[in-house]
């Protein structure tokens, strides 16, 4: 569950580490996003590690939610949980900003954003 003001982790090669969501887009009646939804996020914090960083402190970017904390239930009764809110961004094209993505992704993404699920190590 990702509502306005939650702060995430980019798990890509962008630059960005910490983001703070600020909008949520197609909210559903209850009002949260949830793992495939894309959300309007500030960059907060950068990495350390990438010398050349895509991003900047205080930017904003689209991103799509990879993770959430909250236990999601899919269609066959299993429940599926990760423990980390985590993002990947977008760019103006919908396209991934980074090269790669350094966390699994879950299958809920194949509707929308198979390019993310293609650059990530595992699919759950």
């Amino acid at each position: 569950m990702i509502i306005p003001g939650s702060r995430l982790t980019v798990v890509d090669n962008s630059g960005a580490r910490k983001v703070r969501c600020l909008k949520v887009y197609r909210v559903k009646p209850k009002g949260y996003g949830i793992v495939g939804s894309t959300i309007l996020v500030s960059v907060r914090s950068l990495s350390p590690k990438i010398q050349a960083p895509k991003v900047q402190v205080g930017s904003l970017y689209k991103a799509v939610i990879l993770q959430t904390a909250k236990p999601k239930k899919r269609m066959n009764g299993t429940y599926v949980t990760q423990g980390k809110n985590l993002c990947v961004l977008l760019n103006q094209q919908n396209a991934p900003l980074g090269t790669r993505v350094h966390s699994s992704a879950n299958l809920e993404l194949k509707k929308s954003h198979t390019k993310i699920l293609s650059l990530a190590p595992k699919t759950i």
